[in-house]
């Protein structure tokens, strides 16, 4: 949105023209902050449903499409031309790379499912052109500053599971 500002107790003159957003936080409140060029551009070749939930952080590449109530936590990267349908989640520390596909219900990212995880930051990584169906899960790394890593064009089916450290190649279904 276009936004104008005035500065009380100053004289009037050209009006200060500021580009703006708003964005949901994890709260549900919602927080207005300036774009930057290269923010409008990207922001402009998107579309991002206004229900969706995106952490200011997460950075959504150009032409990407994200859902109803789909929610996108802080330190996510999505590539260019990725769809991330609704209800899907894409937690913290996970970066997609291009024209990925996230079905309803997919969670991208999550904690390890391992006792032995204390906590700390940890990785997924996805190559491009993968479709994740309806339910899936796929963890991140149990080790500090760990990777588990996708390949590209993979296909991986309603409800399917990638535990944490899992490497899986490319064209995998």
């Amino acid at each position: 949105s276009r936004v104008t500002a005035s500065i009380p107790g100053v004289e009037a003159g050209p009006p200060i023209v500021a580009w703006s957003c708003f964005l949901r936080r994890p709260d549900g409140d919602t927080e207005e902050r300036s774009q930057t060029a290269s923010e409008r551009k990207r922001m402009s070749e998107s579309q991002i449903h206004p229900t969706a939930v995106v952490h200011p952080s997460a950075e959504i590449g150009a032409g990407c499409r994200i859902g109803p109530f789909a929610v996108l936590e802080e330190d996510v990267v999505l590539g260019d031309g990725c769809s991330v349908q609704s209800h899907a989640v894409i937690k913290r520390y996970t970066r997609l790379g291009q024209g990925n596909q996230v079905f309803e219900t997919a969670v991208l990212g999550g904690v390890p499912q391992d006792l032995k995880y204390e906590g700390g930051r940890s990785y997924l990584f996805v190559g491009d052109g993968n479709v994740f169906r309806e339910g899936v899960t796929i963890n991140r790394s149990t080790e500090p500053d760990g990777v588990t890593r996708i390949g590209r064009h993979c296909f991986f089916m309603t409800c399917s599971h990638v535990a944490h450290e899992c490497v899986v190649g490319d064209h995998v279904v």
